[in-house]
């Protein structure tokens, strides 16, 4: 029974033990101050806006993404992927075309970003549009 009351004793003063012990080497007064936490820096991500392909008139009205002199469809699921995977490399009406940051031109495939890390793949067409078509 004696060893209990002596734990019971010991988890009793605990805390307060504990506050004069941080308190020591203090002034009367002094704030504490937390620990600074360590701060990870987070690699810089290209800031992407994502579209909404409904709200975009050439993917409605069903007509292909027009960019250097060739027609892009597109094709296939939306593709989980970082911003920093891609480079912005046009536009069309507007959106902004990506493509694999180790792609050069003429581009295997675009992208255009739906948004939370998912890029829509688009695929060029076997023609290739001239600049005399009408």
């Amino acid at each position: 029974m004696r060893r209990f009351r002596t734990i019971a004793a010991i988890l009793a003063f605990a805390p307060a033990a504990a506050l004069a012990w941080g308190a020591c080497g203090r002034e009367t007064g002094e704030e504490v101050q937390p620990a600074p936490e360590a701060e990870t820096p987070l690699p810089d991500r290209p800031e992407v806006e994502g579209y909404n392909p409904e709200s975009l008139a050439w993917f409605r009205e069903g007509r292909p993404v027009v960019f250097e002199a060739r027609e892009w469809r597109p094709v296939g699921q939306p593709l989980p992927a970082t911003a920093d995977s891609f480079q912005r490399v046009g536009e069309f009406e507007g959106m902004a075309l990506y493509a694999a940051r180790e792609d050069s031109p003429p581009y295997d495939a675009l992208f255009f970003p739906l948004g939370n890390d998912l890029w829509q793949p688009l695929e060029a067409a076997e023609t290739v549009i001239s600049d005399r078509s009408p």
